[in-house]
């Protein structure tokens, strides 16, 4: 997030790209629950030692890969397929919006910034969860993942958002914080 430093120095902000998950909503119960109901169902053991939320963060696939056993990793296709499934028809309902996230989207659209989201997250429930937190139209764009379609790292992704808006990002510095990137007097 903005550390209080950069939001006194708004002036000069002119863009901000956020990460989805976890900064500008809290889908860890959501997916928590898909991840142990998608393992349930192809009768995959959890390991006791294995703390999902610790793991939460990197695209589906990557999950997966780190929580079951090697001689099933043969199946993490149909393991992302069954995660997705779950994660729309159930897990996309327990997502909250951070509290003072809204608060902020209107401050920067204030100032003009102009606002990208960019994730891992499927596009379809990206754009469900902006939808039913009332704040699609805080962002110029949302840049995400197709829903059968192979996650890319935040570097191939931010490399997408600069080549589909050349005149307004690829001359920009790109400062970079865990979850959120930001530009300074860009032009």
């Amino acid at each position: 997030m903005l550390v209080k430093k950069d939001v006194n120095n708004l002036s000069k902000l002119n863009y901000a790209i956020f990460d989805f998950d976890g900064t500008i909503i809290d889908s860890e119960e959501g997916i928590t629950y898909c991840i142990i109901k998608t393992l349930s169902y192809y009768k995959i053991p959890l390991s006791k030692d294995r703390k999902i939320r610790e793991i939460i963060g990197p695209p589906i696939t990557e999950v997966l890969e780190k929580i079951i056993p090697k001689n099933k990793k043969y199946m993490i296709p149909r393991l992302v397929e069954k995660f997705r499934f779950f994660y729309g028809k159930d897990g996309v309902h327990n997502a909250t919006i951070y509290e003072k996230i809204p608060e902020l989207l209107k401050l920067l659209k204030n100032k003009n910034v102009r606002m990208y989201v960019v994730t891992n997250k499927p596009l379809i429930y990206t754009r469900f969860l902006c939808k039913k937190f009332d704040i699609e139209n805080f962002f110029n764009a949302i840049i995400g993942t197709q829903i059968n379609g192979k996650s890319k790292s935040k570097d191939q992704m931010i490399k997408y958002l600069k080549d589909k808006y050349p005149k307004r990002i690829n001359n920009a510095s790109i400062q970079r914080s865990k979850t959120l990137w930001w530009c300074l007097n860009c032009v």
